[in-house]
């Protein structure tokens, strides 16, 4: 394992645990007056998202690879990296979206 993937990988399960202890909720909190809505995304939803995304990023490097050919490789790699990082995406986190109401300024 490359050592910027490791990287990533050890700052997602620090986010990972900051969440599971609303460590991170109380930051925000700090500077907001509440989270309005808190949308919890389906790992399947989320999954069906990342290969829809990672579709179109495939077909674009395609097109992207007839063009320059030279690049081909280049188009190639960057498709796989998506790839692997979605999969860690999708075995790692919970995504989720918040509706934050900042703080009135009294």
């Amino acid at each position: 394992m490359d050592e910027s993937r490791e990287e990533f990988l050890n700052i997602v399960n620090e986010i990972i645990s900051l969440i599971r202890e609303n460590a991170l909720k109380r930051l925000m909190l700090n500077s907001i007056d509440e989270i309005i809505v808190e949308k919890i995304i389906p790992d399947e939803e989320s999954k069906q998202i990342n290969n829809s995304y990672t579709e179109l990023i495939r077909w674009r490097a395609k097109e992207l690879a007839v063009q320059y050919k030279e690049h081909e490789n280049l188009f190639e790699n960057y498709v796989k990296k998506q790839e692997d990082e979605c999969k860690i995406i999708e075995s790692t986190i919970t995504e989720c979206i918040w509706c934050l109401q900042k703080k009135s300024k009294s």
